[in-house]
């Protein structure tokens, strides 16, 4: 793990990933009592400082930023003159070697060539301070996570400086942690066993669709259809005990390899069963504090089927999940808090979704709420995708 730098500013800027508002989700969720302001759809912000690994669990947020400056209404010097300054006395703090840095643009006018320009200009005014300097060049107008990570522009040396222009509101501000995009890599394509044709849930979707729920560290998770065993391994990574149950022997076996590979690599003590059972009668006897999981999904569609065929696969998958339900809502407490991954089809520019929805108060469970989003707009697909991920959120009554 990285060493964890503090971020000493009263403000922290998300930088959200592709679906921003699954980050948005995602932080309200981690810091229910705080204010959460939307500074555009890409970013949000909070008033209060926190640890660099913070990162290492967030799913939906691709970088964190403290906030230099904030300026609103009519400026004496222009934006490029404001970014030299900023960019001047950050540095002279800084401790000595040579600087990584590079600049992000966010809801500017900016373009690619505007932004080189704006950099040379700058590497001559450090280079006049003594400073060596290593300008990042920007292939868009917002550096990637790749490119920060890469060129470790969250280190000590490393600046990346963000700029941010809303309405007349300028705003500056010193990312100080990114995405480890290798370490996803290694938890995804490195484990010993995948199969791609069942639908891979990625490691960040996993991540995100706990953090939903914010359970205690050392509490117990359940996931009813575990498949390749991805939530269990992103549960296990930050503290939590898990259960793993699948109908398919075969995935029970690929789980229960996965996790013993990631025990082993990361020399995890926290207890995880993984068996044999259908979610729709099986009897779970230890103490369930959270479930998540992804159930299954239906066919995949690689064109557009017919609305017949949807139905007949909304229909399938609709009767899976109310026996689940049903059989689960008995063995946990009033409270328990669940995130199922369901699917929903692309069909006609909009969404065909599962029946249960407009029913899960008649079989004992509530819909979560949120302060900021609507979590039926919680869905997660792809261009092209046509069977997409809805968050489905309940709490049992």
């Amino acid at each position: 793990m990285k060493a964890v730098y503090y971020c000493y500013m009263t403000k922290t800027l998300f930088i959200l990933g592709r679906q921003p508002i699954f980050g948005l989700a995602e932080i309200e969720s981690l810091f229910p009592n705080d204010n959460i302001e939307q500074i555009n759809e890409k970013i949000i912000a909070i008033d209060k400082s926190i640890e660099a690994n913070l990162i290492n669990r967030l799913g939906g947020t691709i970088k964190i930023a403290e906030e230099i400056t904030s300026i609103t209404g009519p400026q004496d010097i222009s934006l490029e003159q404001l970014v030299t300054k900023t960019v001047l006395d950050s540095i002279s703090s800084f401790p000595k070697g040579k600087i990584n840095f590079g600049i992000s643009y966010y809801g500017s006018d900016q373009t690619t060539r505007d932004i080189e320009r704006i950099a040379i200009n700058i590497k001559r005014f450090v280079k006049k301070t003594g400073r060596s300097i290593r300008v990042i060049p920007n292939n868009d107008i917002e550096l990637s996570s790749a490119q920060i990570f890469h060129n470790k522009l969250t280190n000590k040396t490393g600046f990346e400086l963000i700029v941010i222009k809303n309405q007349n509101t300028i705003t500056l501000a010193r990312s100080f942690a990114v995405q480890n995009i290798e370490s996803y890599t290694s938890r995804d394509q490195k484990r010993p066993y995948r199969d791609a044709k069942i639908g891979m849930l990625p490691p960040k979707l996993a991540q995100i669709m706990i953090n939903l729920l914010n359970p205690a560290t050392g509490t117990l998770l359940l996931d009813p259809f575990c498949g390749t065993g991805v939530i269990l391994q992103e549960s296990l990574l930050i503290g939590l005990s898990v259960i793993g149950t699948d109908i398919d022997h075969r995935m029970v076996e690929y789980s229960t390899n996965n996790i013993d590979w990631l025990k082993k690599k990361f020399n995890l003590p926290n207890i995880c069963k993984i068996s044999y059972g259908d979610a729709t009668n099986n009897v779970w006897n230890d103490k369930i504090d959270n479930v998540v999981s992804e159930i299954y999904l239906g066919r995949p569609f690689f064109q557009v089927p017919s609305l017949e065929t949807i139905n007949k696969e909304n229909n399938l998958v609709n009767e899976l999940l109310v026996k689940f339900l049903i059989n689960l809502h008995p063995q946990i407490n009033t409270g328990t808090k669940l995130c199922l991954a369901i699917p929903a089809w692309r069909y006609d520019n909009s969404f065909l979704r599962l029946p249960i929805l407009d029913q899960l108060e008649k079989i004992g469970y509530n819909p979560m709420s949120f302060k900021n989003l609507n979590p039926s707009d919680l869905i997660y697909f792809r261009p092209n995708q046509i069977v997409a991920r809805q968050m489905l959120l309940l709490t049992r009554k």
